[in-house]
């Protein structure tokens, strides 16, 4: 009989956490373990619509280890959750569509937020780097710099520990955002937003004298130029609506509620499951996140037909489907549903295909 014993020590704000395995399980300092090796397998062995994956990253991290710091998205407050919705002229739909054969090169690839919780920060620039290379028909075709969102948009935000979408969608649009040359991202080593490498002053200094030379790129580069986007929008809830606005004018942002399961999703249709609930408390968390929704389709291999959202999270590309994930679609599942963004590129010229409701609060709320 063959004895395992093995430890995992993480440094934290507060000290030293211990993390042991014996006889091949983890065991997280009294607490439940990112990965669960008992749910892991009856993931493996019961019948769902999704299959489950022992990500070594996560081996030896605790549950809450992983809600605080691979999130990353503060509940919108409630003036914000009852921003403008616009309204879209229905269309035709296909039963399946993806960004990426539509638009092609234009739609950047996966992120990888590392150990920060900056989904906040990382899908509001992944969403303003896909509309901007799609309205600009590739003319622009940067990758915002997330860390620049991190580091420098810290009224009420908490960095690594998460942020609010409207202020960093109020910065990028008041400001803008220089590309992922000019500021690169850091933070996934470092757990700290760091310093503001781009001061607001700077952005005021070039104004003012007119510095050819623009922004100081903090990698170096000569490249500093800042994109802006348009105030965002709120796209309504309605399945529907939300397909007319992927498949018109290019990939959304949505946040959802992620369960402590769907850490080990490998593939398939993403239904969270209770059976860390069946455990008891101890074994459950969850926490808002913010990714980009680039598609849907329907899955039909277990037999029956189920519709999924199709999703670029930003954990890198060793997870889930090369670092997609699909969802349930058409059913609010996990919140995915409630609380869906959209914006332009400053300065755009194309038509908007649809018309704005609830104007008189538009204005006032991005000010």
């Amino acid at each position: 009989m063959k004895i395992w014993f093995c430890f995992f020590i993480e440094v934290g704000k507060k000290g030293f956490y211990f993390s042991t395995c014996q006889n091949g399980m983890w065991k997280c300092d009294g607490t439940a373990c990112l990965i669960q090796p008992d749910i892991l397998e009856k993931l493996h062995t019961g019948r769902f619509s999704w299959t489950a994956r022992n990500y070594s990253a996560f081996w030896g991290r605790s549950l809450s280890d992983g809600i605080k710091y691979r999130l990353g998205t503060l509940f919108p407050e409630r003036s914000v959750q009852n921003m403008n919705e616009i309204l879209i002229k229905p269309r035709e739909l296909p039963e399946h569509f993806d960004a990426r054969d539509k638009w092609g090169h234009l739609i950047h690839p996966i992120a990888d937020q590392g150990d920060c919780g900056s989904s906040w920060a990382v899908s509001t620039t992944g969403i303003s780097s896909d509309r901007l290379s799609i309205i600009s028909e590739g003319r622009i075709n940067a990758s915002l710099s997330s860390q620049q969102l991190l580091s420098c948009n810290q009224h009420r935000q908490r960095g690594c520990e998460g942020g609010y979408l409207d202020r960093a969608w109020w910065y990028i649009r008041k400001l803008g955002v220089v590309g992922d040359h000019c500021y690169p991202y850091v933070s996934g080593q470092s757990r700290e937003p760091g310093h503001c490498l781009i001061p607001k002053r700077d952005y005021t200094y070039v104004r003012l004298i007119r510095n050819r030379q623009g922004l100081r790129c903090p990698s170096g580069s000569q490249d500093s130029t800042a994109f802006k986007m348009t105030p965002p929008y709120k796209v309504s809830s309605r399945e529907e609506d939300i397909q007319t606005e992927l498949m018109t004018n290019g990939p959304v942002q949505a946040t959802f509620v992620v369960h402590e399961d769907f850490f080990m999703y490998a593939g398939g249709v993403y239904q969270h499951s209770d059976l860390a609930a069946q455990k008891g408390a101890s074994s459950v968390a969850e926490g808002y996140h913010s990714v980009r929704v680039l598609g849907w389709g329907v899955d039909h291999s277990t037999g029956r037909p189920i519709k999924y959202w199709l999703c670029a999270n930003s954990w890198g590309t060793q997870w889930g489907e090369d670092g997609y994930f699909k969802i349930l679609r058409g059913e609010n599942h996990c919140e995915i549903e409630s609380f869906v963004i959209g914006a332009w590129g400053k300065g755009s010229k194309r038509r908007r295909r649809f018309k704005m409701r609830k104007l008189r609060r538009f204005r006032k709320m991005f000010k």
